[in-house]
């Protein structure tokens, strides 16, 4: 098996998942990372889609670039659940606002971001039929 065809390993996978949550929650592109760390956008996105390893000293270079412990990039690691990591910027701040609410008012939030979605899945099609929207 030649280097371009070896099967993606989950815990390779999971540590791309965990840099490119940090990033997209630190608001950086991966250009911003890739330069920081003195590669290509690409071969970050290979460490981020797991198709390449990240070393040891990766990953400590990154944890200092994305202002974190290097054991993050593990946390969770064999979970199959990750439903409270964000995945950008906007729902890492809106994650932050919805934990320090109490129960009323988060009920309510959750209330009314059901409608908002229920209201956009309703004007999706209508929009794309104006072609006013994606």
């Amino acid at each position: 098996m030649n280097a371009q065809s070896h099967p993606i390993r989950l815990e390779d996978k999971h540590v791309g998942t965990q840099i490119k949550a940090r990033r997209n929650t630190l608001g950086l592109t991966q250009s911003n990372v890739a330069e920081a760390l003195g590669l290509s956008f690409q071969q970050l996105q290979k460490y981020e889609t797991g198709h390449n390893r990240v070393s040891a000293s990766k990953i400590c270079d990154l944890a200092t670039i994305l202002h974190c412990k290097p054991s993050y990039f593990f946390e969770g690691i064999g979970e199959d659940i990750q439903s409270d990591v964000p995945t950008n910027h906007k729902e890492a701040v809106m994650l932050d606002y919805m934990r320090g609410l109490k129960d009323e008012p988060l009920r309510a939030l959750l209330e009314i971001a059901k409608h908002i979605a229920d209201a956009n899945a309703h004007l999706q099609p209508i929009l794309k039929e104006k072609g006013a929207g994606k």
